[in-house]
């Protein structure tokens, strides 16, 4: 049996739903996750280390940007370890 425009149309519709439905639990899940995420980064005591992950998990840069905004005498090597060592614990 040949498909007719109609019987595709309906097809590609449900097809359509049934993505948008898929797209909106992936978003709720991943809101979910985010604060999830949010709320162990405030749980840490460690400020200069919250802030670290902060910038380079959250704000995705790199670790000399990351060691910019902590400022002082921070290298991008420096932040690093810091971090490395932090969840090595």
């Amino acid at each position: 049996m040949r498909w007719s425009t109609a019987m595709r149309g309906s097809r590609q519709q449900t097809q359509l739903y049934l993505y948008l439905a898929q797209m909106t639990n992936m978003e709720a899940e991943l809101l979910e996750l985010t604060n999830s995420v949010e709320e162990y980064i405030n749980s840490i005591k460690d400020s200069r280390m919250r802030r670290i992950i902060q910038y380079r998990i959250l704000d995705n840069l790199p670790w000399c940007d990351v060691a910019e905004k902590i400022g002082g005498k921070s290298t991008g090597d420096s932040c690093r370890k810091y971090f490395e060592r932090f969840f090595e614990k």
